[in-house]
């Protein structure tokens, strides 16, 4: 996991992670939320994409 500007990448390693995932990356961005008191993230799959059922509910496209 790297963090650089804000945005920190997740890459799911080859030892570790389910294989349908390994080596792929996730971005995770925090924001502010609307009420301002709370931050939330968001995300998506970045260069090679993850499948949709094996991102948080919150990233699926």
């Amino acid at each position: 996991m790297t963090t650089a500007s804000g945005l920190t990448t997740a890459l799911f390693n080859a030892t570790n992670a389910n294989k349908a995932i390994q080596g792929k990356n996730l971005m995770l961005s925090a924001i502010t939320a609307a009420n301002g008191g709370s931050v939330q993230y968001k995300c998506k799959s970045i260069t090679n994409v993850v499948p949709d059922r094996y991102l948080p509910t919150s990233c699926r496209a």
